[in-house]
């Protein structure tokens, strides 16, 4: 969580320069200048009309769609509603007319008197005209297809300072809601009998994206502009909501440490240039894990290296390879991730790829004699679409708004077991064909992850769908290997602190003077369950494990393994104080937290053979010690609720007494 606020804190500083931004061009000085110079001789200039009737404005470059959006600050306010049109076009003598409407069935003349005085030339949809009437059409057509023209009945007297106001009102809406470079302006014009003025609409947008310190970056410019560069018509006019929405989401990503951000303008009235610096992250981390979280049937105690390389190529990709170790079992796992090219898809598809190895034998006695050995290996390739990313910024520093994600994940594996019998091959399983196993199985993956600085909520869902493809390896007499399975994982994360929002009478405020209810108020919560349901017996590389440090902790790792099941578990995470690890804890490192919980487990298989006990439960406490931000320490001890009968010559081993522990270093590189 540390890293989070860290995170979030270079995310404020980007708001702030934003808002300071946001301060200077809200003075609106490019279009309080663009406005236009009257000529004074003349008198069908609007600057030398003190009182003129006016039965419409046109407006033109406007796009309905986005002035409609309701402003997220405030959503039940229209940025031009009812009321405010009733305000441009209300006379004094209390009559008011109002009438917002498209171009398309009415106003024909009007569009006729804007092409004939050449103001239309808002930088999307630029376009040269005369009076011939297949240009007029081809025009009118452009427009309606594209809704830039609006048309606003007054049908009263207006002085010159009102038809000014109309125009600041326009552009003050376009200010308070985020567009900081939009606005309107009134061009040199003549006004004719007709009653018509034309107020050209500037909607801002981003023109370029520019990385200052691009040549210090390793990762390519290409990856930060596609990720801030706003694409089409509507989603390209500069809001500030929706950069600084981007650029939190940005910091999200674990290539970036830091990204900052200001707006400066282009050459053109309306654009805007986008100048960012990066700071990223060191791609090298180094990690070692040392643990008891293996059967002891092939060793408990487990050394492993753990390396992985980010951006390797400068596209955003990731490389990782894994190395662990045990008495007797050795696995090997080696991955490698890319982004999609941004020609191919904007929407951050990732392609991953995947190799996991594992070769065991039992060590524990009286197997140890029989030369038992297990060799798997998994093949995998992937793909990853984030569907919905979301994380606005809040007028709050206190309070930000959550950042949530929704993905999808498409995984083809191709799964390969063997079993060996005194160096020969035998099938211990069933399904096995002369000891192995061999099938493809695809597997569906929606995502969704919602966190705030208090609390995070995740939910992963997997549908796995067995397939004949790739030639499978199986006794299809005994199984099937068009098999399908859900497996549902749900965590909610949360700090009890966050009832800060309910003590605003007071109430809480008992608990959080003593030095007890102080770290009451600091603890945190976590909740976690899991659940599978197969359709039918399957392969013993797809069923369910129960027991162990990742489930129900006080019984041995995968204690029970069956084709469905469901475990949840319940943590409360109390710090009771600090001990820093000399000079190499930094100040406020250390933290010790102490950890009741209570686990609970169930399983059953899709046949009659379920061996007893079908649940099993436990309670107990850890104690988790951070010496430093790359360091901790963490051992529970849980007792077992219910007794499950051992062989008696069974060895015995530390998760028989209910200990499970790990150290786990990061060495800073």
């Amino acid at each position: 969580m540390k890293s989070y606020h860290r995170k979030h804190y270079c995310v404020q500083q980007a708001a702030l320069i934003f808002a300071v931004v946001m301060g200077l061009l809200g003075t609106q000085p490019s279009f309080a200048q663009a406005t236009g110079t009257p000529s004074a001789d003349n008198e069908g200039r609007l600057s030398t009309k003190a009182q003129l009737y006016v039965r419409k404005f046109v407006f033109d470059g406007m796009s309905l769609a986005r002035l409609k959006k309701r402003p997220e600050n405030n959503p039940t306010q229209k940025c031009f509603d009812e009321n405010k049109y009733r305000e441009f076009s209300q006379s004094r003598d209390g009559d008011a007319k109002k009438a917002l409407s498209r171009v398309y069935r009415e106003n024909r003349e009007a569009l006729k008197y804007a092409c004939r005085e050449n103001i239309r030339k808002a930088h999307t949809h630029h376009t040269e005209c005369d009076d011939k009437k297949p240009s007029i059409n081809k025009i009118i057509q452009t427009r309606i297809d594209n809704h830039r023209i609006a048309i606003l009945d007054i049908n009263r007297q207006m002085t010159a300072e009102e038809i000014q106001d109309t125009k600041n009102k326009i552009t003050r809406c376009y200010i308070e809601n985020k567009y900081i470079n939009s606005g309107a302006m009134i061009p040199d014009q003549e006004i004719k009998n007709d009653g018509i003025i034309v107020i050209r609409i500037i909607e801002g947008w981003l023109a370029q994206v520019k990385v200052e310190n691009e040549n210090d970056l390793h990762l390519s410019s290409r990856y930060v502009n596609r990720r801030l560069k706003f694409t089409g018509d509507e989603q390209g006019h500069l809001n500030m909501n929706d950069l600084q929405g981007r650029m939190q989401i940005m910091q999200q990503n674990p290539l970036f440490k830091q990204v900052i951000g200001k707006i400066a303008p282009g050459d053109e009235l309306g654009e805007g240039i986008l100048k960012v610096t990066v700071k990223e992250t060191k791609p090298l981390h180094l990690g070692f894990r040392f643990n008891n979280y293996r059967h002891p049937s092939v060793g408990a105690y487990r050394g492993a290296l753990e390396l992985s390389y980010r951006n390797p190529l400068g596209l955003g990709d990731a490389l990782s390879a894994n190395v662990g170790l045990t008495e007797g079992l050795n696995d090997y796992s080696l991955n490698y991730s890319v982004p999609f090219p941004q020609y191919l898809t904007n929407y951050d598809t990732t392609l991953s790829l995947g190799f996991n190895k594992s070769d065991s034998d039992v060590v524990t006695e009286p197997f140890n004699k029989l030369g038992v050995q297990s060799d798997s290996e998994t093949l995998s390739v992937s793909l990853r679409q984030p569907l919905y990313k979301s994380y606005p910024p809040s007028d709050d520093r206190d309070n930000p708004n959550p950042y949530q994600e929704f993905a999808v994940a498409l995984t083809l594996e191709k799964r390969k077991n063997t079993t060996f019998l005194e160096d020969k091959p035998f099938s211990f399983s069933r399904g096995a064909l002369n000891g192995e196993t061999e099938y493809a199985v695809i597997r569906l993956s929606p995502e969704y992850v919602r966190r705030t600085p208090h609390n995070v909520i995740a939910f992963y869902n997997t549908f796995s769908f067995g397939t004949d493809a790739l030639s499978p390896t199986i006794d299809k007499n005994i199984i099937d290997n068009r098999f399908v399975t859900w497996l549902g994982q749900f965590q909610w994360f949360g700090r009890v602190s966050q009832l800060e929002k309910f003590n605003q009478t007071g109430q809480f405020n008992w608990l959080k003077q003593s030095w007890l209810g102080s770290h009451l108020w600091e603890s945190r919560l976590l909740f976690r369950t899991n659940i599978q349901l197969a359709d039918e017996q399957l392969f013993s590389l797809e069923k369910f494990p129960i027991g162990g440090h990742a489930s129900v902790r006080g019984y041995r790792e995968s204690q029970m393994i069956r084709d469905n099941g469901l475990t949840a578990s319940l943590e409360w995470l109390m710090p009771i104080g600090h001990l820093p690890f000399g000079s190499l804890s930094e100040p406020g490192e250390g933290k010790i937290e102490l950890i009741p919980f209570i686990d609970y487990g169930r399983g059953w298989n899709n046949d009659d053979s379920t061996p007893v006990p079908k649940d099993i439960s436990s309670v107990g406490l850890g104690l988790r010690w951070l010496p430093t931000k790359n360091t901790h320490v963490q051992v529970y001890w849980a007792k077992a609720l219910r007794n499950i009968d051992n062989p008696e010559n069974q060895e015995h081993d530390l998760q028989d007494e209910g200990l499970h522990f790990e150290i786990n270093f990061r060495p800073k590189l």
